[in-house]
């Protein structure tokens, strides 16, 4: 036994000394447990090391010939304006700096999504100009549209006053971009 101040300050109780040596792990240990009215006799407690593997899990292998297809950008467009112009409405004009925007948003969404993120990309470049985004992972260009449609926040932006808007998809990750150019 070894005694300590701190030990000495809570009264009756003793401290033990052990000679374990830093990397042995230990398994019984005695205990004394002390208040300032009673002493409790040592007790020992056996610990047993955890003998139960955890499984580690093992990531999902795609097969590299099974790449997920880049979904058509363009028909994706014109299904949406074939989708205006049947409800009256003129159909997006295609604009280059909008196009090329849009593809860079595409190749960003994967992330975005992964993290809880999405839009924050477009978001955070400021830009001077009022601009909408719709971003979809899609299983098939009419799937990615009807979704869109069903959707009552993507629909808006799909009728929307807008003149111009681009769709680009990165793998089966598609983006949409909506803007007249008006300044923020």
């Amino acid at each position: 036994m070894v005694s300590t101040p701190l030990c000495d300050e809570l009264f009756t109780q003793s401290c033990i000394k052990t000679n374990r040596k830093p990397d042995t792990p230990q398994i019984q240990s005695s205990v004394i447990v002390a208040s300032a009215k009673e002493t409790v006799s040592p007790q020992i407690i056996s610990i047993q090391p955890e003998t139960q593997s955890t499984p580690i899990p093992t990531p999902h292998v795609t097969d590299p010939g099974q790449q997920i297809a880049n979904l058509d950008s363009d028909k994706i467009f014109n299904l949406i304006n074939q989708h205006r112009v049947s409800l009256g409405l003129a159909p997006f004009e295609l604009e280059n700096s909008v196009c090329e925007l849009a593809q860079v948003r595409s190749t960003e969404l994967a992330g975005e999504l992964a993290n809880g993120t999405v839009h924050s990309g477009l978001y955070n470049r400021n830009l001077p100009y009022w601009i909408w985004e719709n971003a979809k992972v899609g299983s098939g260009e009419e799937e990615t549209v009807a979704w869109w449609l069903a959707s009552s926040l993507h629909h808006q932006s799909i009728v929307g006053d807008y003149k111009y808007s681009c769709v680009k998809c990165s793998g089966s990750n598609c983006s949409q971009l909506f803007t007249s150019f008006l300044p923020k």
